[in-house]
């Protein structure tokens, strides 16, 4: 089952054994991110996989390249590369972790090239426990 609801109405949202989002963050402010980690942290039951682009001038240029040769005169060609800048590097997101008080539950991680997201740490029994 899929459901559709606003991330940002915390009292009205239910937990969720997984939480998705594909290049969203992008499009929030530095203090939205934050207020969205923290929602995703505490509403998501087993894990979340938050995924977006990476600011990297590889990704930027190689886009621009393409846009020029494949994406003439479209609206695609602009607002990719708009998008690409708001991305974020693994500082961005370091800081918007911290600022949400999670430095010690999400784990970031770079994903081909352009691509950055975010996950649960998953805590491992050390031996003592086991």
């Amino acid at each position: 089952m899929v459901l559709e609801k606003s991330i940002f109405d915390e009292k009205n949202l239910e937990s969720y054994d997984f939480m998705f989002s594909n290049h969203f963050m992008h499009h929030l402010s530095a203090n939205a991110l934050s207020g969205f980690l923290k929602i995703v942290h505490n509403k998501s039951r087993i894990n979340f996989l938050m995924n977006d682009l990476a600011r990297e001038p590889f990704s930027y240029f190689a886009y621009r390249i393409f846009a020029a040769l494949f994406l003439h005169n479209s609206f695609a060609a602009y607002d990719g590369a708009i998008s690409i800048l708001r991305g974020f590097t693994t500082s961005d997101l370091s800081k918007a972790i911290g600022n949400a008080g999670l430095e010690e539950s999400m784990l970031i991680k770079k994903a081909m090239i352009g691509r950055i997201f975010l996950t649960r740490k998953v805590k491992t029994q050390s031996a003592e426990t086991r």
